[in-house]
């Protein structure tokens, strides 16, 4: 079974923490590798145990990798933002069915 869209992830970004996790299933739509969190091959636990390493020991990898957690949060799964875009759906399709 696949990981489902990780909403813990999206927390950890909104509250500018960075992450590690495997790159699987929904997960990889969340964290962009080096970007939001460092990703480790799917099964490669030594490869996640380095990830939580770099960020518990690199303060300015941490901070950078927190930072865009954040700003990914705020610009894709902000409530507003994600209100914005179902309203623009519906606006096209009842444009399109006139």
């Amino acid at each position: 079974m696949q990981p489902h869209f990780s909403r813990t992830v999206l927390e950890a970004g909104a509250r500018k923490k960075p992450v590690a996790g495997f790159a699987v299933g929904g997960v990889t739509e969340v964290v962009l590798d080096g970007l939001t969190g460092l990703l480790a091959k799917r099964g490669d636990v030594s490869g996640l145990a380095d990830s939580v390493a770099r960020i518990l020991t690199d303060d300015e990898l941490s901070r950078q990798l927190g930072e865009g957690g954040y700003r990914q949060a705020l610009e894709k799964f902000d409530a507003g933002y994600s209100a914005r875009q179902v309203a623009a759906i519906y606006k096209e399709l009842d444009c399109h069915g006139s």
